[in-house]
């Protein structure tokens, strides 16, 4: 199968990139990372913060904004709902420590529709999408 050129343009330009907007000093490891969008949001208002992002979101080409938690602080819980609830572009929230959080796992479910951070005994890491009769069975002995 040939891809034409026209193909090929089309594919690159439906290409969604990730932005990230945070202190400069989150930003940097995603910039090592390859990450080339950016919106810097420390020493903003709540309202500026939620602004911003809500800009950032009507951006065609962003389909994931990650934001570093910390600066959400302050903004109303309706206006941050409707940002985390946000379908294209997906909004995550990362803190700068780590720590167990259930809202990124609940993010990329939303997003691709597979639990990666599921552990899978069968496979001793992460869990792909896996038919659960056919998991059944296998538990019981069946396959």
């Amino acid at each position: 199968m040939t891809i034409s050129p026209s193909q090929e343009t089309a594919a690159a330009t439906s290409l969604l990139t990730i932005a990230v907007a945070g202190s400069s000093e989150f930003q940097i490891g995603f910039e090592l990372a390859g990450v080339k969008r950016f919106y810097t949001i420390e020493n903003m208002s709540p309202e500026e913060v939620f602004t911003t992002l809500q800009q950032a979101s009507l951006e065609q080409n962003i389909g994931i904004i990650i934001v570093e938690e910390e600066r959400l602080t302050g903004i109303p819980v309706a206006d941050r709902m409707l940002l985390e609830n946000s379908v294209k572009p997906v909004i995550v929230t990362l803190r700068k420590e780590l720590g167990e959080s259930g809202i990124l796992r609940r993010q990329i479910i939303r997003a691709i529709g597979i639990d990666l951070l599921a552990p899978n005994p069968h496979r001793g890491g992460a869990s792909h999408h896996t038919d659960t009769h056919q998991e059944n069975k296998l538990n019981k002995g069946q396959l």
